[in-house]
């Protein structure tokens, strides 16, 4: 029996959706399911063999991917370098601690459950708990340090397209959907069990063959593309680092994945009595020796997709991830007590439930072993896409960022002008002039290297205008109390002429503005 262990890399947002939302939106699970895993790992099979579908006369396709002696299991997010495991539902926190005390989590499955009287000897209000279910956690040095994080989400809003026209038709035959999906490169690890060593040899060729996958929905549109590494053929380990003692009198299992459970009548069920019955026939006891002694528990809903039907599978009620459950086993004899060792190893190796080949079912026994942990909140493992542009890309860029600077410039310099003070009014050149002048500067700037001496050289502006009555009227022109001609002269030897020739048109084009007023207001005073 092996191992295989390797790590998904999300190149684009994936959507492996729950059925979390509305009919107008696609939530993703916090995870990467086992059953999505399982038919990626599917198409890797058929791209290998060139085929259509697979043989299912095959043998070693049957036990590979459909009797369950091969079990892929959901993938996690990696934190502080390992898989991490759905936080227990007995784990709790004080919603009214201060300071320290905040981080302080209880394991209500380990102590008994306080009364809102009780003073909770871990802060100074009486306790009210707050569950941590929902998030992923590991404890990477054994202690009773916990680090927990939540998967990062990114959500998108869509607009439904006409195929042949590439757009909305209009109001009621566009529809706005939204897509919750895993944001991009997060880094989560997953496990394959196996019972014969060659199927995972066979896993671990597949994947270094193919190390880039796509998986969810809306592959089309920029999602589900991810990246396979970290590839490793192991020996049987446990899923979780716990200790190896059994504790006949606290018996905690502790669900690692969604369970899907059926009573002897063949009906879904999720109560304590189902999952005790099950539990009894796994480690070879009798009803009567076990009892339930405390549940913490959470319910749920899967479904899924069938790609070869093109339909979605049957919804079924599950317990989900992170439940857990608390039973007292008695009266066991010497020999009992030595097979419980086995029956929980095989328990956490082949699972509970129905569809455990797409990671359903799996428990974790006797995990929890500290009444009280001290939380640390981390951001999960995420890889840094390195800055490499092709070359057109790199001139796209600079293209773009030169836009971006000019628009920043212009911003600064309309500001400068818009504080400058044009002044009087009724002496601005006539706004002929001013516009003639902002035309050359408009030609200039279109240059690749700009001059002032379009304005003040020799055959320039000022000089062409000498003598003439509007010659007379640029001098007579305030601009910061300083003749308007003089004011461009000042500006022959700028550093930045092209900036200089933008501020000169900017303020051409406030007094134009003044100009054109004026000369409505006396239309309208003289009429």
């Amino acid at each position: 029996m092996k191992i295989v262990t390797y790590r998904i890399t999300l190149m684009e947002p994936a959507l492996v959706t729950s059925l979390q939302g509305d009919p107008n939106s696609a939530v993703a699970y916090d995870h990467l399911p086992g059953s999505v895993l399982r038919g990626v790992i599917i198409g890797l099979q058929m791209r290998e063999n060139n085929q259509k579908q697979l043989k299912l006369t095959d043998s070693a396709v049957r036990r590979r991917f459909f009797d369950g002696r091969v079990r892929f299991l959901n993938a996690y997010l990696v934190i502080e370098g390992q898989r991490s495991l759905p936080t227990p539902r007995s784990w709790e926190q004080d919603k009214h601690a201060e300071g320290e005390d905040k981080l302080i989590i209880t394991d209500r499955a380990l102590s008994a459950p306080l009364s809102d009287s009780e003073d909770n000897i871990h802060s100074k209000k009486p306790g009210k708990p707050k569950s941590l279910g929902g998030s992923f956690c590991t404890t990477p040095d054994g202690t009773n340090t916990v680090y927990t994080a939540q998967p990062q989400h990114i959500i998108s809003v869509h607009t439904e397209r006409d195929r042949t026209k590439g757009r909305s038709l209009g109001e009621g035959q566009g529809t706005l959907y939204r897509y919750d999906a895993l944001a991009s490169e997060q880094v989560f690890e997953a496990m394959i069990l196996c019972d014969q060593d060659d199927d995972a040899k066979f896993f671990v060729n597949l994947f270094k063959k193919y190390p880039e996958i796509t998986l969810g929905g809306a592959r089309s549109a920029g999602y589900g593309r991810a990246r396979l590494s970290d590839v490793h053929n192991r020996d049987v380990r446990r899923e979780v680092t716990a200790s190896d003692s059994i504790d006949a009198d606290r018996f905690t299992l502790t669900l690692l994945s969604d369970v899907i459970l059926r009573d002897a009548n063949g009906q879904y069920m999720l109560d304590a009595d189902t999952f005790c019955q099950l539990i009894v026939k796994h480690l070879g006891l009798s009803n009567e020796q076990v009892t339930v002694k405390q549940v913490f528990k959470s319910e749920g809903l899967v479904g899924g997709f069938n790609r070869k039907w093109g339909l979605p599978l049957p919804q079924m009620p599950t317990l989900t991830m992170g439940s857990v459950f608390v039973l007292t086993v008695s009266s066991l004899d010497a020999d009992q007590i030595d097979a419980l060792f086995d029956y929980r190893d095989r328990l956490e190796w082949f699972g509970i439930g129905e569809r455990r080949a797409e990671g359903f079912g799996r428990v974790a026994v006797n995990w929890q072993q500290y009444e009280f942990l001290t939380k640390k909140d981390v951001v999960p493992m995420v890889v840094e896409k390195p800055a490499t542009l092709s070359p057109a890309s790199a001139q796209l860029w600079r293209v773009m960022q030169g836009r971006i600077d000019r628009q920043h410039s212009d911003q600064q310099i309309l500001e400068k002008a818009n504080r400058i003070v044009l002044e009087p009014i009724r002496r601005l050149p006539p706004k002929s002039q001013i516009n003639h002048l902002r035309q050359i500067v408009a030609s200039e700037l279109l240059k690749e290297n700009p001059n002032m001496a379009v304005i003040t050289g020799q055959k320039g502006f000022l000089e062409n205008i000498a003598g003439k009555k509007a010659a007379q009227a640029f001098k007579d022109a305030r601009v910061d109390g300083q003749p308007m001609d003089d004011w461009l002269k000042s500006h022959t030897a700028s550093n930045d002429l092209r900036g200089t020739l933008r501020l000169i048109d900017a303020v051409l084009a406030r007094a134009a503005k003044i100009k054109k007023r004026e000369n409505k207001r006396i239309e309208v005073s003289s009429g």
